[in-house]
């Protein structure tokens, strides 16, 4: 619809509503997801604490995106000036989509240090970690940006802000990329010919490589359509939904354990001339059987286990 003045908003609000309308459903799918895992869970205090942590951001990441909807569309309706500015609320939000990557994938590179057993600063679990924290340094930068030059975000766009969006966005990919693939190698070599324990690996993979292959997607569909569409904000939706889909990973990981338990209870025998990389992950499970604890379970973003 167009304004008196014969100014259609369309191109910059549709992206923004039909963004925020995702992702009030994809929150709601994370509140179920987390009042799931709460009303079930077993897991040590400090997984808890973090999930408590993932849905408060979720939770306050919607109520964002929902100031900076009322502020482009209520206060000045049918002005186009609201839209000079990016929103204080919208840069929080890229603030908080910082802290909820670096968290998942800080997470991820310590359960996947435990697994290895790997000591060196450049391994695998090493490397995740210092590419996460590069990916989140140029995410608060970002979100600075945004805030110092909120009125060279929507349309021009200032050079500040282009090389730290690229750069955030760029690192968090890479980071997924990396986590997924040298898990999944890991994996790989504990195989040990057994139908049973070569099932859970399997299983194990499935889940590595969908939830890696997810997130990567949309990090590089980000990038792609910041860069491709300089005069349009079709990269916003992709943008505020980030947030949501780290946070449903996360919990959807959490609550899926059950399978990875029952698959477990089918595996009666471990040959004791197996790969060593298999013995490190038996040893993790058995251990976690005389403790009386969640079977650890290894994802994308996310490896649950003890902290």
């Amino acid at each position: 619809m167009s304004n008196p003045d014969g100014y259609d908003l369309s191109t910059v609000m549709a992206p923004i509503f039909f963004g925020f309308v995702m992702s009030t459903c994809l929150g709601g799918i994370c509140i179920l997801q987390s009042y799931i895992y709460f009303l079930h869970s077993r897991d040590p205090w400090g997984i808890k604490l973090i999930a408590a942590i993932m849905i408060t951001l979720d939770i306050v990441s919607t109520c964002l995106v929902a100031q900076a909807v009322y502020n482009y569309l209520i206060p000045h309706f049918g002005s186009l000036t609201p839209f000079n500015t990016f929103t204080l609320g919208l840069s929080i939000d890229c603030l908080l989509s910082s802290v909820i990557t670096f968290i998942s994938q800080m997470f991820f590179a310590r359960q996947l240090h435990l697994v290895t057993k790997s000591r060196r600063l450049f391994s695998v679990s090493g490397v995740v970690a210092i590419c996460a924290f590069i990916g989140f340094a140029f995410g608060v930068a970002c979100a600075a940006a945004m805030m110092m030059y909120k009125t060279m975000v929507l349309g021009t766009r200032h050079p500040k802000f282009v090389l730290f969006f690229g750069l955030q966005k760029g690192f968090s990919a890479l980071t997924d990329i990396i986590a997924t693939a040298g898990l999944c190698t890991f994996l790989s070599s504990a195989r040990t010919g057994l139908d049973g324990s070569d099932s859970l690996i399997k299983l194990l993979m499935e889940f590595t490589i969908e939830r890696g292959a997810l997130v990567t997607l949309i990090q590089t569909l980000l990038v792609l359509l910041f860069f491709a569409s300089h005069q349009h904000v079709y990269w916003i939706p992709v943008h505020i939904n980030l947030t949501k889909l780290y946070a449903n990973v996360f919990f959807a990981i959490l609550n899926a354990r059950g399978i990875l338990n029952d698959r477990r209870t089918g595996i009666t025998q471990i040959t004791s001339h197996g790969h060593d990389a298999f013995r490190l992950v038996r040893a993790n499970l058995e251990e976690d059987d005389r403790q009386d604890k969640p079977m650890p379970m290894i994802t994308k973003s996310v490896v649950v286990t003890e902290l």
